[in-house]
């Protein structure tokens, strides 16, 4: 018999405390409210993370939300026609009802939700491994009705028979409600896994209805497969080399006895890499005693390693900002300009010089995969924005549905096509995974990994301590968000 453990009577601190040490326990809410619905989420990541398997967390955790508001949108049902004297057994009540109930629903949530614990209404959710199988089940005390188990087995059966995700969003839009997404995409999101519908698994009896989410411990994400979609392949082949006159720098640059005043006449040909190159010569990375202000005193400042650097970052820059003209562009290369900064402010004090200039350069073309990924799939991705905004289904969880591959490896493979150095296709690699790098890049791409958490959770520091994982703060020294908060402080 497992203890349950009432989320309103006890503490967070304690649940947790319970949770690490053992998972024979269920958690019970009665209104499931928004932090409530979020800190069952802290408590799923903290357990992935502790199995090894955090790089699942986004699929999981979709899946789980999903039902767990299934769970209160039946106890509000039932709630509703017991209020309104409707027999939710009765056909032409059901009809009635859910009329009106729709409405309800909309307009009254926060009513109704107030009333559940009232009336004896509650989800309980628990977590078990068995056989190396993770289960996560969900408990409300409502049955389903006839007409219910049908349309959820026939959106489950519909779900097995789509090809894609543009497949399941075609005709989910093409319905008025878009009805039965969340059970559609949830599957889809198990195909994702190498896992099927009998992975989640919905039961009801006559006093209460039962999910379970069954995970195999040995379950890989498609980050992880060796197919990769052929219109990316295609993509990146098609993809140009650098300009002429930057691959003519890089050239220079392989030549020993270089001449500065030769190499500043063909870079000062680009006035934007000129502009770039002086800036660079004047950052805080270069404690320069007067304003470096002619090409060939800044190429002189930062070294041929530095310009080497810069020439990747900005190479490839141009070239994307002319092959894909959108807006999402800028908004990507302002978030890399932010991690840069937020990195080097980490590391100043920590890195010596060469490999601070490493480490801004890499924090910079990070997400090269991103812009990538979201210029070939933008037509569709524009398409289904609004469905996804109205059913608070993350963007990114689509990207990764629809895609089959990440774009930390998209950004691999670009970046092994213009021949970038090691450490840089390290970084863009292992960025949100530092542990898997390789030992002797490990300090920069920490770096970077942890600059990229503060500047995607802006100052939320409880929120950046979940999405870490535990290699990362042990590297850090890190044991509480105050920790966090110290350390962003003084930067």
């Amino acid at each position: 018999m497992k203890n349950v453990f009432s989320i309103d009577k006890s503490s967070h601190e304690q649940l947790i405390d319970v949770f690490l040490k053992d998972l024979n326990f269920q958690i019970e809410c009665s209104k499931l409210t928004v932090e409530e619905e979020d800190f069952l989420n802290i408590l799923l990541k903290k357990l992935l993370i502790n199995i090894g398997k955090d790089n699942v967390f986004d699929y999981i955790s979709y899946i789980y939300r999903e039902i767990l508001n299934n769970a209160k949108k039946g106890n509000l049902k039932r709630l509703y026609f017991i209020e309104n004297n409707l027999t939710i057994t009765n056909k032409d009540d059901y009809s009635k009802g859910m009329i009106n109930f729709k409405k309800a629903l909309i307009s009254e949530t926060d009513k109704f939700t107030e009333s559940l614990p009232e009336q004896g209404f509650y989800i309980k959710t628990g977590y078990t491994i068995i056989d190396d199988i993770l289960e996560i089940t969900i408990e409300n005390n409502s049955c389903l009705t006839n007409e219910e188990k049908k349309v959820i087995n026939d959106k489950i059966q519909n779900a097995t028979e789509f090809k894609s995700i543009e497949d399941a969003m075609i005709t989910v839009t093409n319905n008025p409600e878009g009805a039965g997404l969340g059970l559609i995409i949830s599957i889809l999101i198990l195909k994702k896994l190498n896992l099927d519908q009998n992975n989640l698994i919905i039961f009801s009896d006559d006093r209460i209805t039962h999910s379970t989410i069954k995970i195999p411990l040995s379950v890989t994400t498609a980050e992880n497969q060796e197919f990769i979609k052929d219109t990316i392949l295609s993509e990146i082949e098609d993809i140009p080399q650098f300009p002429e006159h930057i691959m003519q720098i890089q050239n220079m640059l392989l030549n020993d006895n270089i001449d500065i005043k030769e190499l500043s006449k063909v870079v000062i040909r680009d006035a934007a890499l000129t502009g770039r190159i002086i800036k660079f010569s004047n950052s805080p990375l270069y404690l320069t005693y007067r304003e470096v202000s002619s090409i060939s005193d800044a190429i002189k400042t930062i070294g041929l390693s530095g310009l080497k650097s810069i020439i990747y970052s900005y190479g490839s820059e141009k070239i994307l900002k002319e092959r894909y003209k959108t807006e999402k562009l800028q908004g990507i290369f302002t978030h890399c300009n932010n991690v840069a900064n937020i990195a080097f402010s980490l590391a100043k004090k920590k890195l010596h010089r060469h490999l601070l200039e490493n480490l801004y350069i890499a924090a910079l073309l990070h997400d090269l995969g991103k812009i990538l990924a979201i210029a070939i799939d933008e037509t569709f991705i524009t398409s289904i924005n609004k469905i996804c905004h109205d059913k608070e289904i993350s963007l990114s969880l689509i990207e990764k549905i629809a895609q089959g591959i990440n774009h930390r490896t998209i950004g691999g493979l670009l970046a092994r096509k213009w021949n970038f150095p090691d450490l840089l296709i390290d970084v863009i690699d292992n960025h949100h995974s530092p542990e898997k790098s390789h030992e002797e890049n490990k300090d920069i791409v920490y770096f970077v990994y942890f600059a990229n958490c503060i500047e995607n959770h802006n100052k939320d520091y409880e929120k950046i301590y979940t999405n870490m994982n535990k290699e990362s703060l042990d590297f850090f020294r890190i044991n509480t968000p105050d920790d966090i908060k110290k350390i962003v402080d003084h930067l």
